[in-house]
């Protein structure tokens, strides 16, 4: 009797046991099923060729024949005389769910065998039910664009699940699935952040994306918070995601620090910071006419002339037949006549002993630059820089017959689209 009892309790623990690991292969084959069956929205819309009529039968379906005679068999049919059996009508249906609502309510029939042998003590400390677990939650996570508080919830639990499966998984026998879940949680951050993007929401996007970067950082990654963060006016946050493209050979390197540049000095008004990054950006790029002409202007707006004369010295020196290194060391003089023209402006009409020594220096550098843009036009006759800065001056000065034999060449020259 004893031996009996005992033989009956060996085979329940083993049944019990047995019952618990078949709620992982149920887990396991439920999530092959949504693999095979509930990827692709099957009512989706599917674009087909267009395809022209063929007749296939001496009934054809628009009354006339293959020979273009009258059918006289159309609409002769039993159902259609009411000699043929009649359908019954359909019963009215339900509200039909969504396909989202069809792969949630699969994912979480799986998950709930999943969850049962992870409570059991004898599959509790396996790797497979906790990356079960991390499947279906995670793949929740992604497929769930409605409700996003349950795809954060469920991202939480699949992180969890992860860390989990991990540490039980020694052997690496559930790598492949592991990371089937991690890109479920990147793309499902990818998914809000695209979502938020979407909605002008760049504050939120830009926070996924930066999860995104902690977890699997990436050039297309960095580029994609840079451009939400600038559109977000957050500048400095834009322009550390744009540094690192630019670190990691992005191919849009040049236009980056244009953009880098331009939140610098524009943005932030932080003459330092945008310096620093036309240095940086001639230093990969040093034959750039807009880094030149933004380094240039930089020294002329802070006073620093010389450094800019300098720098154009050695350029020109080194190039000798450049227009632009002509043209930007005219503008050396140019601008800062036009800053003096500034001042003059609003000076009170009474000081015209003033007025006209603010008028003296304009004039004189004027002058000054007037060789470099005519030396411009000799390298390169259409360079229109020059030409435009030309009539300007020509005009100031009352010179005629300059300012219209540069018009004249100016309107010769093709309009750009």
């Amino acid at each position: 009797m004893k031996k009996l009892l005992l033989s009956m309790l060996f085979v329940g623990v083993a049944t019990l046991a047995n019952a618990q690991k078949s709620e992982v292969a149920e887990a396991k084959r439920l999530w092959g099923i949504f693999q095979f069956s509930m990827m692709q929205d099957p009512d989706a819309p599917k674009t087909k060729p267009a395809q022209q009529k063929v007749r296939t039968g001496p009934a054809s379906t628009d009354g006339f024949d293959g020979d273009g005679k009258r059918d006289t068999k159309v609409g002769k049919t039993k159902a259609a005389s009411g000699d043929g059996p009649v359908s019954a009508p359909k019963k009215a249906e339900g509200p039909k769910l969504s396909f989202v609502d069809r792969q949630i309510a699969s994912l979480k029939e799986g998950l709930s065998h999943a969850d049962k042998a992870i409570v059991h003590e004898k599959t509790k400390d396996l790797a497979e039910p906790w990356v079960y677990k991390a499947l279906f939650t995670s793949q929740i996570a992604l497929v769930d664009t409605i409700n996003v508080q349950n795809s954060l919830d469920n991202e939480k639990i699949a992180e969890e699940a992860i860390a989990k499966a991990k540490s039980l998984d020694v052997k690496n026998d559930e790598k492949d699935n592991i990371a089937t879940a991690e890109a479920n949680i990147i793309n499902a951050l990818r998914v809000r952040a695209f979502s938020a993007y979407g909605k002008k929401d760049y504050n939120t996007a830009l926070g996924y994306y930066k999860t995104i970067l902690a977890k699997q950082p990436d050039s297309t990654t960095y580029l994609y918070a840079g451009v939400t963060a600038q559109l977000g006016k957050n500048y400095p946050e834009a322009i550390a995601n744009f540094k690192k493209v630019i670190s990691l050979n992005g191919s849009d390197s040049k236009a980056l620090y244009s953009e880098i540049i331009k939140m610098n000095l524009e943005n932030l008004k932080d003459t330092t910071a945008g310096l620093a990054s036309i240095k940086e950006a001639l230093a990969k790029y040093p034959d750039e006419a807009s880094f030149i002409g933004a380094e240039t202007d930089i020294y002329i707006t802070t006073g620093n002339i010389a450094k800019s004369q300098e720098s154009l010295t050695k350029l020109i020196a080194k190039t000798p037949n450049s227009a632009l290194y002509q043209y930007l060391m005219g503008d050396t003089y140019y601008k800062q006549a036009l800053i003096i023209q500034g001042q003059r402006a609003k000076l009170d009409t009474k000081k015209v002993k003033e007025f006209d020594a603010l008028t003296a220096k304009m004039v004189a550098l004027i002058d000054q630059s007037l060789p470099f843009y005519q030396k411009a036009l000799e390298i390169d006759p259409v360079y229109v820089p020059s030409l435009e800065v030309l009539k300007q001056i020509y005009g100031f000065k009352g010179d005629t017959a300059k300012f219209d034999d540069v018009k004249k060449r100016l309107d010769a020259i093709p309009a750009k689209n």
